[in-house]
């Protein structure tokens, strides 16, 4: 058996363990509002931080599943930017899974082939670091123009009704 089908095999307790590790950056109401409120509708950003995990590990253990890593990333990253995390913080949990993993793997790899296996594991953790970095800057991005926007259009609305400047029409 592959390394990553062992790992696969597993993937519910991986799961599991990721989402208690991501989880630890809440404070422990929201922290347990997210993990045991499974509705969707009742926790929209519990179930999405679950589809997306599972997605993302999905990602990680299955070498033919490519498609859909940014939504998968977005769908999580958009929360932490829009939350306030902290760069670092909000893009952890991708750090996280590699701990999880190689405690999964244990002493187990060994072959050149399980080597081999680990460090695609390995190249695909870190493309979805880079992929969330750059998605959580876009984030915060997006936020700051829609701030300064709002202080921009608050200022002039202002300014004109004390007529301190005028509307020019055609």
């Amino acid at each position: 058996m592959s390394l990553r089908d062992g790992l696969y095999q597993r993937k519910k307790k991986i799961a599991a363990a990721w989402l208690d590790v991501f989880l630890e950056t809440y404070k422990s109401q929201g922290a347990k509002f997210f993990k045991e409120t499974t509705n969707e509708f009742a926790n929209p950003v519990g179930a999405t931080f679950r589809s997306c995990l599972d997605g993302l590990l999905d990602y990680l253990l299955l070498e033919d599943h490519e498609d859909g890593l940014e939504q998968l990333v977005d769908g999580v990253v958009r929360i932490r930017a829009v939350q306030g995390f902290r760069p670092s913080v909000a893009t952890d949990f991708v750090f996280s899974i590699k701990k999880i993993l190689k405690d999964e793997v244990g002493a187990a790899c060994t072959t050149p082939e399980e080597i081999r296996e680990w460090e695609a594991i390995e190249s695909r953790i870190e493309t979805m670091t880079r992929v969330a970095f750059d998605l959580y800057m876009a984030c915060r991005e997006k936020i700051w123009k829609h701030k300064a926007n709002h202080l921009y259009n608050r200022t002039n609305q202002l300014l004109k009704k004390s007529h301190l400047i005028e509307e020019v029409t055609d």
